[in-house]
């Protein structure tokens, strides 16, 4: 019996311990994702979450991993669009100045619809637009800082290359060293399949 109650309480330990614990409410904000992570890695600033004041369609507030505000930054957005998502903040991958730049798309539903990404810095500056656009994916090839974007007016993909450089964006490596052996060819019954080691 007694090893029945030993049981049961590690067990109810073990299970409350594994229980998410709210760290920080954001009363009244709404949390902003993109494709790739709900938060950002900046060089000036490490990890931040952004934040969409509740009822807001221009406005977000950049927050660091302590939740203490940094910044609040107004979108460049035309009165009848829509704030759909942000596809990226930063503040070096665009350019090498240290203002946090916010890639964003907004759309109208009145005719004609507007479709467009905007980039802009934490000063209201617009530094590029991108029509037809409402979202792009970073990642880095070769050590180059690369943009995919597709358009939703033309029904084309773009790849633009991007002048700065950032924190832990997704790398597409060329393993050209790979390969794999198959013997013996012809086989009549046992085919046998080689790899190299894993590199660790």
């Amino acid at each position: 019996m007694n090893k029945l109650l030993f049981l049961g309480f590690v067990l109810c330990s073990t299970f409350a311990r594994s229980q998410a614990v709210i760290e920080h409410v954001y009363t009244h904000q709404t949390c902003q994702y993109n494709l790739l992570s709900p938060v950002w890695n900046l060089t000036s600033y490490g990890w931040v979450y952004a934040m969409k004041p509740y009822g807001s369609v221009d406005q977000i507030s950049i927050y660091n991993s302590n939740h203490a505000l940094i910044k609040t930054i107004q979108l460049q957005m035309p009165a009848g669009t829509t704030y759909v998502t942000i596809s990226n903040i930063s503040d070096k991958l665009f350019n090498n100045d240290n203002k946090i730049e916010v890639l964003y798309g907004y759309m109208t539903y009145t005719t004609p619809i507007v479709i467009k990404m905007v980039l802009q810095n934490e000063d209201g500056q617009v530094l590029q637009e991108f029509p037809g656009i409402l979202s792009g994916y970073m990642y880095q090839i070769n050590g180059d800082f690369k943009m995919l974007a597709g358009s939703s007016t033309d029904s084309n993909t773009y790849v633009y290359n991007l002048p700065g450089t950032v924190l832990d964006l997704p790398e597409i490596k060329n393993e050209s060293s790979f390969y794999v052996s198959v013997f013996p060819n012809p086989c009549t019954s046992i085919l046998n399949i080689e790899s190299p080691p894993k590199r660790g």
